[in-house]
């Protein structure tokens, strides 16, 4: 039996992706990252309207797909948190609104955790 979704998920997937090459690839801007930023918190947001339309109990690559679909929203939001917080250009993650290189935070690491259903980020060097 097929059910059906207000929002199709293959199309998010498409749409976050396209769109995460264009604004978080190697070039990118901080403008661009938090325009993915609201783009992938909606996909979060109305996660629940979409959903596999295959709900048989074997060999369902529908649900496979749209888990790693979910797990891959997370991963893109510390992504971007990421990106974000650190305020430099350096190697292929070029930031064209920040065009120099931080060599005294160079060795920083950037810290990811969760606060109840909030991702906190922080830059530690």
């Amino acid at each position: 039996m097929n059910f059906t979704h207000e929002i199709e998920f293959y199309e998010q997937r498409a749409l976050v992706g396209r769109n995460f090459y264009e604004q978080a690839g190697i070039k990118r801007d901080q403008e661009g990252l938090e325009t993915l930023l609201k783009k992938v918190n909606y996909a979060k947001v109305h996660l629940s309207q979409m959903g596999p339309v295959d709900r048989s109990k074997i060999y369902n690559t529908n649900l496979v797909e749209f888990i790693e679909f979910s797990n891959s929203l997370e991963l893109a939001e510390i992504i971007l948190k990421g990106a974000l917080t650190r305020k430099e250009s350096r190697g292929a993650h070029f930031r064209e609104d920040i065009q120099s290189r931080d060599d005294k935070n160079f060795a920083g690491h950037t810290i990811v955790w969760k606060e109840e259903a909030d991702l906190c980020i922080d830059f530690i060097v």
